[in-house]
C-alpha cells in the first residue's frame, strides 16, 4: 500500500525553538488523544528518518530539524496511516504561518471479515476478493481466501462497499480436468458479488462506519456449465495459436490459449457462457457467442477476416 506524505515546509525561525515540529494526535472520531503514536519525518527517501512518539496527552515535539522541507507519516495500531490513501495533503509552514502546534487526526481502522463458499456450501481457497465502493475500487482492498475459505479486511475506511469474489487459479486448472469415470469436468464457479450474485444488480451493500468491525460475511459463488468450440481456420500455418478471450461486466478477463492443429483445425473446451473474441498474431479476429450453447463446426477464413 502507498501512502502520500504531507509536506512541512520549517522555517528558520521555527528552527530556533524548543520544538521545530510540535503537535498532537488525535481520534478522528472521538476527538480524544492517541498516545504511543509513532511519527516519522526524512527530507527525501534516501534520507534517515528522525523519529517521535506522542506521550499520554497525545502530543509530539521534533526538537532538532535543520530549515527545509520535510515529509511527515504517522502510524498507530488500530489506526489508518496518516495521510490516508487517496488523500493528498500539502502544509506549508513559516514563521509568520501561525499553524504550530498542528492536529493530526487519525481514522480508526474498519475491519470486515467473511468466507467464500462453493454452491455446495463448501469453502473455497485461494479465491480473491475485492472490496469496491461507489466510486470505484479503492487501492489495497483486495484479499484472499485461506484453506477454510476465510477472509479479512483490516485496513478499510469507513464507507459503504461490494464485495466481489473471483475463483483462483486452481478453478481454471480443474476446467479441463476429468472425473473418475474419464467425462470432463463441464462446469465451474464463477465471479460473483456478495451475497450470490453474478451481476452487480443483484450485489449487497455493506455499510462500514469508522472503527467498526463486520464479521462472519458469506459470499456464496455462483456455478455454471462449460461451453466448448471447434472448426477450423484457414490462411495461417498449423501449431499457432488462437487467443479466446471473454470479458466481464467487471472488466476482469477470461483468456484461453487455442492450439490449431497441423490441418487447421482447433478445439477448446472449458470455456465460460458468453461472447469472445478469437484473435491470432493480432491480425485475425472474430467473435463466438457461447452464451447459450456450444459451437461447432466454426470456420475463420484469415483471408476474409481481420481488425
Amino acid at each position: 500500500m502507498k501512502y502520500v506524505l504531507v509536506l512541512l515546509c520549517l522555517a528558520p525561525a521555527a528552527f530556533g525553538q524548543r520544538c521545530a515540529l510540535e503537535g498532537r494526535v488525535v481520534d478522528q472520531s472521538t476527538g480524544r488523544p492517541i498516545p504511543k503514536v509513532r511519527l516519522f519525518v526524512t527530507q527525501d527517501r534516501l534520507s534517515p528518518a528522525i523519529r517521535a512518539t506522542t506521550d499520554e496527552r497525545g502530543t509530539f515535539c521534533f526538537a532538532r530539524l535543520d530549515p527545509g522541507s520535510y515529509h511527515l507519516l504517522a502510524r498507530s495500531t488500530g489506526y489508518r496511516a496518516y495521510p490516508e490513501p487517496m488523500i493528498y495533503s500539502m502544509l506549508s509552514v513559516g514563521s509568520d504561518s501561525g499553524q504550530f502546534p498542528m492536529t493530526i487526526e487519525l481514522t480508526p481502522r474498519s475491519i470486515l471479515t467473511g468466507r467464500v463458499l462453493d454452491a455446495d456450501g463448501d469453502p473455497i481457497a485461494g479465491a480473491e476478493v475485492d472490496a469496491s465502493g461507489p466510486d470505484g475500487r479503492y487501492p489495497g482492498t483486495i484479499a484472499h481466501t485461506d484453506d477454510h475459505g476465510a477472509f479479512r479486511f483490516y485496513d478499510l475506511g469507513a464507507g459503504t462497499y461490494h464485495l466481489m469474489a473471483i475463483p483462483g487459479l486452481d478453478t481454471h486448472i480443474w476446467a479441463g480436468f476429468r472425473d473418475g469415470h474419464g467425462q470432463p469436468i463441464g462446469e465451474r464457479e464463477i465471479e460473483t458479488y456478495y451475497p450470490n450474485s453474478s451481476d452487480i444488480k443483484g450485489a449487497a451493500a455493506i455499510v462500514l462506519k469508522a472503527g467498526h468491525e463486520i464479521n462472519d460475511v458469506v459470499i456464496t459463488m455462483q456455478r455454471v456449465g462449460l461451453r466448448h468450440v471447434s472448426g477450423r481456420i484457414v490462411g495461417f500455418a498449423g501449431g499457432q495459436y488462437l487467443l479466446a478471450e471473454f470479458r466481464w461486466p467487471s472488466g476482469t478477463v477470461e483468456a484461453s490459449p487455442i492450439q490449431v492443429r497441423e490441418d487447421g483445425t482447433f478445439y477448446q473446451g472449458g470455456l465460460l457462457p458468453g461472447k469472445y473474441t478469437l484473435s491470432m498474431a493480432y491480425v485475425v479476429q472474430t467473435t463466438v457467442d457461447l452464451t447459450t450453447q456450444d459451437v461447432d463446426g466454426l470456420l475463420i477464413d484469415s483471408l476474409k477476416t481481420g481488425k
